[in-house]
């Protein structure tokens, strides 16, 4: 009885935190007039139901310096309409450890996109203590092949 309360408990909670993410318009969190490319190597991925599909990308910045990325995209279901397959390496369109770039938005001043995405997931939370967020765009994997991942303004 006590495995059926947690799951309860657990779908319930799930439920609670999706509704940050579809409510709140694209424009309203990041700077949707201005893209970036952020180029660095995949070192995790989170595919999760309450969350939209996040890479957490290694980059260096102008000064040669390590700057870690959680780029936030659709939701794998939107994703995988898109082209995106999901699978175990090798078989899925993005693999750790593969050098990536991604067009994206940032996050406007005094935007909640950050705290909302660490709400919802413990884990991405710790990451994003230490790493900047962007909402991203496109993708384009080491094949030069370009995908949509996340909104377009």
């Amino acid at each position: 009885m006590k495995c059926l309360a947690g799951f309860y408990m657990t779908v319930g909670l799930l439920a609670l935190t999706a509704p940050a993410f579809a409510e709140q318009p694209l424009a309203d969190r990041y700077d949707t007039k201005k893209t970036v490319t952020l180029t660095g190597t995949v070192s995790r991925m989170w595919f999760a139901p309450a969350i939209p599909f996040c890479i957490v990308l290694d980059t260096k910045d102008k000064d040669n310096k390590s700057q870690q990325w959680v780029v936030e995209g659709n939701s794998a279901s939107t994703l995988q309409a898109a082209g995106w397959v999901f699978g175990p390496p090798p078989s899925g369109t993005l693999n750790f450890n593969e050098k990536i770039s991604v067009t994206a938005y940032l996050p406007k001043k005094g935007s909640k996109a950050a705290d909302d995405l660490a709400a919802a997931s413990p884990q991405l939370a710790e990451v994003l203590k230490n790493a900047r967020l962007a909402h991203g765009i496109e993708v384009t994997l080491p094949n030069g092949k370009k995908l949509p991942f996340g909104a377009a303004q």
